[in-house]
């Protein structure tokens, strides 16, 4: 049943991700200048792939680990098989899901603007960005996947929801405690980059990893 609803939830989500890709060139203004339109073009798209592959990727991993869809482990644990090989072995499949939404969003931003923007320029710069895109789904991912496995509510993906947003509104000033707030909640500046470095992103999501799979452990023990 899972590996249903995240096959469907995958289609839907690369589906909408097309549709405002296709949307976001025929909203490019020939009387600008090229090299604005193609800002213009990747900003439109990377925003809104931004909002949809976190939200997808939060839902995804909390979803995949509710009570009700876990199960199954009973099974593999039976058989003789570490409940530490099947939550590892789980969230690389996760990763690895996200891992290609973030790239077939990339791919086709380049592929329509290609086909549709004669003067498309191909930006490595830009694909940086879509790469760090990934490491902030993930970071939410396993944020949202944490706070299931602590209250077992599917609505509790509504937290790491509500702190990004919180996170963008907050980075709009500046100070100590917003620099504080920026060393645990993820998010970027107003130049779509980290406000530290990928590495502190890194680390961040290593972190959660290695909370979220002691945590699975332990209280698969306590049961």
């Amino acid at each position: 049943m899972v590996f249903k609803a995240t096959i469907i939830v995958t289609f839907v989500v690369s589906f909408i991700l097309f549709i405002a890709t296709l949307s976001s060139v025929f909203l490019i203004d020939k009387e600008i200048g090229f090299n604005d339109n193609n800002y213009i073009y990747f900003h439109n798209v990377f925003m809104i792939c931004k909002f949809v592959i976190i939200v997808y990727s939060i839902f995804l991993f909390g979803y995949s680990f509710t009570s009700k869809l876990d199960q199954y482990i009973v099974i593999f644990i039976a058989a003789g098989i570490s409940r530490y090989k099947i939550i590892i072995t789980k969230l690389i499949a996760l990763c690895i899901v996200v891992l290609i939404v973030c790239y077939f969003s990339y791919f086709q931003y380049v592929c329509v603007g290609f086909i549709f923007y004669k003067e498309f320029i191909f930006d490595i710069k830009y694909l940086e960005s879509f790469i760090s895109l990934l490491l902030l789904a993930l970071y939410y991912g396993f944020f949202s996947l944490l706070l299931m496995q602590i209250f077992d509510n599917i609505y509790v993906i509504i937290i790491p929801f509500a702190l990004m947003n919180l996170s963008e509104i907050i980075n709009e000033d500046s100070g100590k405690i917003i620099e504080a707030i920026n060393y645990v909640i993820l998010n970027y500046s107003n130049k779509l980059y980290f406000h530290y470095s990928s590495i502190h992103a890194m680390f961040l999501i290593i972190i959660l990893v290695v909370i979220n799979i002691y945590f699975y452990g332990y209280k698969d023990l306590k049961n």
